[in-house]
């Protein structure tokens, strides 16, 4: 059985928390009745005997022992504290029972209870407003309210005891001093609308086993100086927030959440005095994270529009690459019926440094007099562009195509089917525009393309010789999407949807060649494409608020003209060198792009 204890005039068992019982209770030194007064002049407890002295000194003096020890822990003769009044001076149990009051323990003053509850606040007590500037401190529960706290504040120092037991109702608690006890600072089972804490370092804010408060703000003095909260088996959903008085600077604050389930938080995230804040979980704990606020939708929205002036002169690249390239032959043959022919080629876009050099290698098998199997491949050296955009060398491209003439010497009707592709990688980074951030990130390059000619070879005299040609053309060119990578300048990494262009386009035209000596030939080509179809994706990304996307190509050009002109120096009768230029007219705003190709090629 426990031990009984008066408590105010009545007596209680033992118990571990006030939970269990229904009213506190205190143990004050009650001297026996048959002792005398004593006096304590001097620091020194005397005793006075009027009679059967030998007895009387045995009973005074283990009066006079209690009450000395009693004296030197300071718990004798302290006073109770006055009930529903505000404390200036140490006294014991502090009890609120009225509504509508402000009660302030001054600082200086202790109020405290060696084996009972310092401060109770009673279901009748509502409306108080709590002001702590002292010490509060207990044998067990320091505070228990089971009344309706409207603003607690604690500037000084709550513990030694077992802790803050909440039955009651607290609006705002703003805990500026220290709040500590022997299981935990704070045991809730009750309503808190708002948490302000301050208490933080080696010994944070202990909610364990408990409910959480709706609102939690930190309150921040200095990189060193913050709050910090532990809420072990805790639960409920609460709203994390910086307090308005907070000093705050960009960097990481530690720890403020420990033994925190994530599901609990409502928010991750927000800003403070210019500075976008977010909570991030180490793996243990959660961090605060102050960061310099992330760029405007209208300075990102520039730097997107002048990579997109970059990927524009790529796309145009690739374009001019794409279309002669399905052009690229090889028609000297010998007994072998082979041919094999090497080229290197330079592109470059008219009003831009954007250009590129190539290398390739052709090969052709003559499987009958009119018709011959080719392919080829097509390795980028070098190329050049927009700073902000860099297609790698990456795999060369590779093309086949089959050509069957009505006659050997290429007079009469042809018809030549071909197709390439091609895949590169492109790193991009955007410039920094009126505050933009230099994201960047790495995406795929593909081109495509598949063509079919049809054309008819008329010899004028024995050495012009014109044939007009048709066809249709099919091209598609992607920059894949990709995600930039954030980092300490890049704070709004942007996630990029595909960009691709696509066209249907008609071919009208005609070559020519004129053999002007016995071993050199003049040749060119003039003529129009014009898309049947044409349909380019929109520039599109996400990462910032109210970021819209835009048109990558507003104006193309649906009717272009193309032009080349070159010559065939024939070595000898398997041997032959050739020099090219081709004009193009570019869909993308209309741009041009100038190729200069110069091969040898030899028969087999």
């Amino acid at each position: 059985m426990g031990r009984q204890r008066t408590v105010h005039g009545r007596s209680v068992g033992s118990r571990s928390t006030v939970h269990n019982l229904a009213y506190p209770r205190s143990e004050t030194f009650r001297p026996t009745p048959r002792a005398f007064p004593m006096t304590h002049p001097g620091g020194r407890c005397l005793t006075h005997s009027p009679s059967s002295r030998q007895r009387a000194r045995q009973l005074f003096a283990l009066a006079t022992l209690a009450a000395c020890l009693l004296v030197a822990r300071g718990e004798a003769f302290a006073g109770a504290c006055a009930p529903d009044a505000s404390v200036a001076v140490d006294c014991s149990f502090l009890v609120i029972n009225n509504p509508n009051q402000t009660i302030t323990i001054n600082a200086g003053a202790t109020v405290h209870t060696p084996n009972s509850l310092g401060v109770w606040i009673k279901p009748s007590a509502t409306g108080i407003t709590l002001i702590n500037n002292g010490i509060i401190s207990a044998g067990d529960e320091t505070l228990f309210n089971q009344g309706t706290i409207t603003t607690f504040i604690n500037n000084g120092v709550i513990g030694p005891g077992y802790h803050f037991y909440n039955q009651g109702a607290i609006g705002t608690l703003t805990n500026m001093g220290s709040m500590t006890g022997q299981f935990r600072s704070m045991l809730n089972h009750a309503p808190i609308t708002t948490l302000n804490n301050r208490q933080g370092g080696s010994s944070p804010l202990t909610m364990h086993d408990g409910g959480l408060p709706a609102n939690y703000n930190i309150i921040i003095d200095s990189p060193g100086v913050y709050g910090k909260m532990s809420a072990f088996n805790s639960g409920g959903h609460m709203t994390f927030g910086i307090y308005n008085t907070s000093v705050v600077a960009p960097g990481t604050y530690e720890d403020v959440l420990s033994n925190f389930d994530g599901s609990w938080l409502d928010n991750t995230a927000g800003t403070y005095a210019g500075l976008a804040w977010s909570l991030r979980f180490d793996g243990a704990n959660y961090d605060l994270v102050f960061a310099a606020p992330g760029p405007t939708a209208q300075a990102t929205l520039s730097s997107l529009q002048a990579t997109a002036g970059g990927l524009r002169s790529v796309f145009a690249v690739q374009t001019a690459y794409l279309n002669p390239g399905l052009s690229h032959d090889c028609a000297l043959f010998d007994g072998k019926g082979l041919c094999v022919a090497a080229t290197a080629r330079n592109t470059s876009v008219q009003g831009s440094n954007a250009g590129a050099t190539s290398g390739v290698v052709t090969l052709a098998w003559r499987v009958q007099p009119t018709l011959r199997l080719g392919a080829y491949v097509e390795q980028t050296l070098d190329s050049t562009g927009d700073p902000s955009v860099n297609v790698r060398k990456g795999n060369p491209d590779v093309g086949v195509f089959a050509v069957w003439n009505q006659r050997p010497d290429g007079d009469g009707t042809q018809v030549r089917v071909a197709h390439r592709q091609g895949q590169k990688k492109v790193d991009i980074t955007r410039p920094v525009v009126a505050g933009s951030e230099p994201g960047s990130g790495t995406a795929g390059l593909t081109s495509r393309g598949t063509q079919l000619t049809w054309s008819h070879g008329m010899r004028l005299d024995d050495a012009w010789r014109v044939s007009p040609y048709l066809g249709v053309r099919v091209i598609q060119i992607e920059r894949g999407a990709y995600s930039e990578t954030a980092s300490a300048s890049v704070t709004a990494p942007l996630s990029h949807g595909a960009l691709s262009e696509r066209s249907v386009i008609l071919l009208l035209g005609s070559h020519v060649s004129a053999r002007l000596t016995p071993r050199f030939t003049l040749t060119g080509f003039a003529g129009l494409e014009h898309d049947h179809s044409h349909k380019t994706s929109d520039y599109s990304a996400t990462g910032v608020a109210a970021l819209q996307p835009f048109e990558f190509n507003s104006n193309p050009k649906k009717t272009r003209p193309v032009a080349s002109v070159g010559g065939v120096y024939d070595i000898n009768k398997t041997q032959q060198l050739s020099a090219q230029w081709v004009y193009r007219k570019e869909a993308f705003s209309s741009s041009a792009t100038n190729s200069l190709l110069a091969s040898y090629s030899v028969g087999f």
